[in-house]
């Protein structure tokens, strides 16, 4: 996994016009209502990767429309897997501080631990999830169904988990990277471009991830990628 990491991490810079990608990726960043393009690129690299290995080349961000509407949809779908136990949980607590904490303002809050315990494992949980739910939306027929077909997603996460966990905790790891060089003048200059670069890293490393270990065992297909990227790619 060290030699896909390294592949991964120099992805980005391996396209010929890379810092015009950079500059795409940041204008429809600030521009905020193109933001969802941002996750439909993301997408559009890892079915590249998928079908198309050895194409070090990244895709471009043309056509905005269909990457904003791939991007909006599949986005949504993931969020709504999260948001739905975090405002059930905000819910009770809130619901509990209401009703049961003016009783008792100097006892242990110990039902406001569990609550918050609770969303520790939902963010935990999310950051598991996400590559997988990628690579469902990716690989998988049914469009933003298949994420809740959570077998199928449970066969990715378990595939090889020490290789899954370094993908499910590259961005954070880097994050920290970042944050600790961002120390320096230098290495807050140099974050400025890292985080596009990161996620470019990312959606490659996600993408070998599978062809090393989920396509191995033929499961699922990697002929719905392939299609996908004949269209967005």
């Amino acid at each position: 996994m060290t030699s896909r990491l390294k592949e991964a991490i120099v992805y980005p810079i391996s396209d010929p016009n890379w810092l015009n990608k950079i500059g795409m990726w940041f204008l429809y960043y600030v521009l905020y209502v193109t933001a969802p393009a941002l996750f439909g690129h993301y997408l559009s690299i890892l079915e590249r990767t998928i079908a198309h290995p050895d194409d070090e080349e990244m895709p471009g961000f043309k056509p905005l429309w269909g990457l904003w509407k791939k991007g909006f949809l599949n986005l949504l779908a993931i969020a709504l897997v999260q948001i739905v136990p975090a405002v059930l949980n905000m819910a009770a607590c809130t619901i509990w501080m209401v009703t049961s904490a003016p009783e008792n303002p100097d006892g242990f809050p110990i039902p406001f631990l569990i609550f918050f315990g609770i969303h520790g494992a939902i963010v935990l949980a999310t950051i598991l999830f996400f590559p997988a739910a990628c690579i469902q939306l990716t690989t998988a027929d049914g469009g933003w169904q298949s994420i809740f077909r959570f077998k199928e997603v449970w066969h990715i996460t378990t595939a090889k988990p020490s290789q899954y966990l370094l993908v499910a905790f590259f961005p954070i790891l880097a994050w920290c990277a970042f944050a600790i060089c961002a120390l320096t003048g230098v290495g807050l200059l140099l974050c400025i471009p890292g985080l596009p670069l990161l996620i470019f890293s990312h959606a490659r490393l996600t993408g070998l991830y599978y062809r090393d270990n989920i396509k191995a065992d033929s499961k699922p297909d990697s002929g719905i990628a392939q299609a996908k990227c004949q269209q967005n790619c």
